[in-house]
């Protein structure tokens, strides 16, 4: 009778124990639902303050060039990298790096390409050209909508794996292969210091890829091919000596610039397409144009 009593209350007990264990997972579930929920949505960004930093950025890159890499008189040795960027972005740098003040556009175009190359293919957010070629792949056999959503997502992933070490692999890269690139052209000796304010300016740039990433709405920040013809919808002259201004009589933006061959693009343009909600991406916006050597 003692050994049927002792049965039962562990029977009793193992019950008890799987039904609070059932209560639990049930719990634990419905934390899961409600991280994943609060999860999906990422914090939207507004049209003016990705325009901003974006701005901050150009700033910060032709401040960085101006104070480190002074117009020579002398014309250095260039790397075979960077002739072969020289020569797909612009055309002409044999001669404007003749002229002091053209020479530093060059150097900002070179910045400009690299800068632009690393939103584009990924490698901000240390992940390459891979998602580039799963985005295409992908975006053939959805909607813009099931598609942006899935990239958003993504990213939002991608933004919790970045850990400090990645993040500051990925701009220690990105840095020291853009000063290498233009290091004949220094006038500071220290590296380092060079390295050290260039870092700033990657760490930012990388912050702001992932944050666009994880957006609904689709950005892309373009450059424009080598001696395309300047359209004042998605061009700015880079000198600002000739303004765009709305045509009277048909009410589009003219400038005396359209239609004329560009030499370089010192700074590519950011374009946005879709809203926050999921809708309207076969509308496109301009949030900020890019700049070029006209």
């Amino acid at each position: 009778m003692k050994g049927q009593s002792t049965i039962s209350e562990l029977s009793a007990r193992n019950k008890e124990l799987m039904s609070q264990l059932e209560e639990r997972n049930t719990q634990l579930s419905a934390l899961q639902a409600t991280l994943m929920r609060s999860n999906s949505v990422p914090p939207s960004l507004d049209d003016r303050s990705i325009a901003s930093r974006f701005k901050q950025l150009e700033q910060e890159l032709k401040d960085w060039i101006i104070i480190h890499f002074k117009s020579t008189e002398q014309r250095p040795d260039l790397s075979p990298e960077l002739r072969e960027i020289l020569i797909s972005q612009v055309p002409l740098f044999d001669r404007l790096l003749q002229q002091p003040r053209s020479r530093t556009m060059v150097l900002r175009a070179v910045a400009g390409h690299v800068i632009q190359k690393a939103f584009e293919s990924g490698e901000f957010v240390g992940v390459g050209d891979g998602l580039v070629a799963m985005e295409t792949g992908l975006g053939r056999h959805t909607s813009g909508a099931e598609f942006n959503k899935w990239r958003s997502q993504t990213f939002i992933m991608l933004s919790k794996a970045f850990t400090t070490e990645s993040k500051a692999q990925v701009v220690t890269t990105i840095s020291q292969r853009l000063d290498n690139l233009l290091s004949p052209f220094a006038t500071t000796t220290s590296q380092p210091e060079r390295l050290h304010f260039l870092s700033r300016i990657v760490e930012s740039a990388a912050t702001l890829s992932l944050d666009l990433g994880c957006q609904i709405a689709k950005f892309k920040v373009l450059s424009e091919p080598a001696e395309a013809q300047f359209r004042c919808a998605q061009m700015e002259d880079v000198y600002q000596e000739h303004e765009t201004h709305v045509d009277p009589h048909t009410g589009q933006p003219v400038n005396a610039l359209d239609g004329k061959t560009i030499q370089a693009v010192v700074f590519p343009s950011v374009i946005k397409w879709g809203t926050e909600r999921g809708e309207d991406y076969d509308e496109m916006k301009v949030l900020l144009k890019a700049r070029v050597l006209a």
